[in-house]
């Protein structure tokens, strides 16, 4: 997906045709709830018909904007932040905004790295909030939209406003009940397959999985051909964690040694650009997927993403969303 525009959000190139009013792409789950969390469908809600203030928190994987005439007035990611909206200048007076890095960065008539930004990845394994590998594109922020005025001029990046402040008190019911019903939207299923790391935090998905959904699912851990201590222990303790839910346990062997350079071309095609995907990981998905896994889901950084689990660092009053983002995590989830 690519749209053209010139500055003042005038539309001069579009996939399909865009109706006046709210447009969407991609797939809208839920409404989630500022209060609690939790996760609803959208009963038989057309999207088309929200208000702006209700566009904040949409739950799924979906881009949502608004056309008035000929101009694109705004546009946003949803507040699970699964899809990325890029937007770069392509030209004196023209922008171009995209969900794929990759097509946006073809656009481009020139382009310089972001050595900061890179560097930041390099080291914490995901970008800081609105940046990519190039100085030339930026990235929406979850929670934000991108805004257009009538007049010709450079594009603003603006905060939705805030429904409600008000947060429950008790953090770990309000982690309970929102993580089980996102869950339910996103239709758990005893064919999904729970990276088991052995640490407290997939060692909690399992057990929700198992004890509020009363699910079966699979269950696979990475065993590395270059032995450590601690991946011998992760190993270990996420057996027991399996064997005590009586669940079938994969151990996916990686060895490093064997890799060789053609090993990372998959993974520069899979890599999202908010998330540091590792070899590791592509080698667990692909050996999952080929033994028929619905999806994969993984506690990885759980804590630092939730902030309100049992091994949280913060409570609610951070106002960080409590869904996970791919199998990673960014700094950049809603805050009021």
């Amino acid at each position: 997906m690519i749209i053209r525009l010139h500055n003042a959000g005038r539309i001069e190139a579009a996939p399909g045709a865009l109706t006046e009013g709210l447009n969407s792409i991609g797939q809208i789950k839920g409404f989630v709830n500022p209060d609690t969390f939790e996760v609803s469908d959208m009963q038989g809600r057309d999207v088309a018909a929200l208000e702006d203030s209700e566009v904040l928190y949409l739950y799924g994987d979906a881009i949502v904007f608004r056309v008035e005439g000929d101009r694109l007035a705004w546009i946003a990611p949803d507040i699970s932040g699964q899809r990325d909206v890029f937007y770069a200048r392509v030209g004196e007076d023209a922008i171009a905004i995209s969900d794929d890095f990759f097509t946006l960065a073809e656009a481009l008539p020139s382009a310089s790295q972001n050595d900061a930004a890179t560097g930041f990845f390099l080291a914490h394994g995901y970008f800081a909030p609105g940046q990519t590998f190039l100085n030339e594109i930026h990235r929406v922020r979850v929670g934000n939209r991108l805004l257009f005025s009538d007049m010709a001029g450079p594009v603003e990046e603006s905060v939705f406003d805030s429904i409600s402040a008000a947060r429950p008190r008790d953090s770990f019911a309000c982690f309970r009940s929102s993580f089980r019903s996102m869950m339910q939207r996103e239709a758990a299923s005893c064919e999904d397959v729970i990276l088991l790391s052995g640490g407290c935090d997939s060692g909690l998905i399992l057990a929700l999985f198992c004890d509020e959904l009363g699910l079966r699912p699979r269950t696979a851990t990475m065993s590395y051909a270059q032995p450590s201590s601690s991946n011998a222990k992760d190993v270990a303790t996420s057996k027991a964690l399996a064997s005590f839910y009586g669940l079938e346990q994969d151990i996916v062997q990686i060895d490093f040694d064997a890799l060789d350079v053609s090993s990372l071309q998959p993974i520069a095609d899979t890599m999202p650009l908010s998330a540091h995907l590792g070899i590791n990981f592509l080698a667990l998905m692909q050996t999952t997927q080929a033994a028929g896994a619905h999806r994969l889901w993984c506690g990885q950084n759980a804590d630092t993403l939730y902030n309100l689990g049992p091994t949280g660092r913060f409570n609610l009053s951070s106002g960080k969303s409590p869904f996970l983002k791919r199998c990673f995590l960014t700094q950049e989830y809603f805050k009021t």
